[in-house]
């Protein structure tokens, strides 16, 4: 099994040297544990990658909000999956600035309700040069396994709603596992894939229960809305969504969990998140192995198609790491600001992310 917790060790080291004004050596990859097994994810670390430039002039400010103006908000992009982006020809709605990060009230006013239900937990600006006025991304997802079928819901931007919404995502990811068991079963999967499923649902009910009862006592209520097990899926659909939901996801909480045991000035988030981050660094290495396992068994279509939903959840951190989250939530959680969560994607995309070298 791929050893991933010696990678994630390293992207937390390296961001808090960064954090520090330290010099980091960010194309140095840790050498790794031997595996367990023959199955390793099939990328090639690079050793370094662009910069990025800014070219152009600086683009005028947004218009202010047009009184007369009724054309609705539209969706000019949707990958059906974390973000879709939102134009509003009218201009900027009132009360909403989006030059200093922006409050969960503010992209509650820019990004509509989507018609299938969907939650936006969180959003910034975006330049699309095409359009004249603003537009602004909206995310659904940050990190954690979660099921087909399930409806993240958009947590409140208290301590209390975070916890709830971390307690959920817990008690989800305990489905997500069993059905991943099942269908891994289902298609001949190796003991040793099936064992670290079963350990990963335990490990799910034991963080589901801590989670809420730290949340029960800030004073949230839990969700108890029912997962749907449907019939075991096509091969190509079980690899998509380990590709996004576990091999980005998941290896993006356990590293968030990470920082937020070294980070949170409450003792008792610390104590948690520690337990969390270890746990959840098996269920990484346990996604990046079912990578392995399934990819020579698609076609090349299907393997590209995997491929593209990984680079595009990849494109997504990015974009997430961009979120305001108000300091009297962020410091007794010990969640990154956004500079220091620049700093964990970039260094999980050197690492671990991408598959072929870069030029410098």
């Amino acid at each position: 099994m791929r050893r991933i917790a010696p990678i994630l060790a390293h992207v937390l080291a390296t961001a808090s040297l960064a954090a520090c004004g330290g010099k980091v050596d960010e194309g140095t990859t840790p050498s790794p544990s031997p595996t367990t097994t023959s199955t390793t994810a099939p990328t090639t670390l690079p050793t370094t990658v662009p910069t990025p430039t800014t070219t152009g002039t600086t683009p005028p400010p947004p218009p202010k909000p047009d009184a007369g103006c009724t054309t609705p908000p539209q969706k000019v992009r949707g990958d059906g999956a974390c973000t879709d982006v939102f134009h509003h020809a009218c201009g900027v709605p009132e009360g909403v600035d989006p030059t200093d990060g922006m409050s969960p009230a503010e992209c509650a006013k820019v990004c509509p309700q989507a018609d299938n239900g969907r939650q936006y937990y969180s959003c910034s600006a975006y330049l699309k040069d095409d359009l004249p006025g603003p537009s602004f991304e909206c995310y659904s997802c940050v990190e954690g396994r979660r099921p087909e079928g399930y409806v993240e819901p958009r947590p409140e931007a208290t301590v209390a709603g975070w916890l709830a919404h971390a307690a959920d995502l817990e008690r989800v990811s305990i489905d997500a596992f069993r059905i991943l068991h099942r269908e891994l079963s289902h298609y001949g999967a190796p003991e040793d894939l099936l064992l670290a499923s079963l350990r990963a649902e335990a490990d799910e009910v034991v963080h589901a229960r801590m989670m809420g009862n730290l949340a029960v006592r800030e004073g949230a209520t839990l969700s108890t809305t029912p997962v749907p097990h449907g019939a075991v899926r096509e091969l190509v659909d079980i690899a998509l969504e380990n590709a996004v939901e576990g091999c980005v996801r998941e290896t993006y909480g356990a590293v968030v969990a990470g920082y937020q045991a070294k980070h949170a000035s409450r003792i008792d988030v610390r104590k948690l998140m520690d337990r969390v981050y270890r746990d959840e660094c098996a269920h990484a290495e346990l996604a990046w192995s079912v990578h392995a396992w399934i990819l020579p068994r698609l076609s090349s279509d299907e393997r590209a198609r995997v491929e593209a939903a990984m680079d595009a959840a990849v494109r997504e951190l990015s974009s997430a790491a961009d979120v305001h989250v108000p300091f009297e939530v962020r410091d007794p959680l010990g969640l990154p600001d956004a500079a220091e969560a620049k700093r964990l994607v970039r260094g999980l995309k050197i690492h671990l992310f991408l598959r072929e070298p870069v030029a410098a």
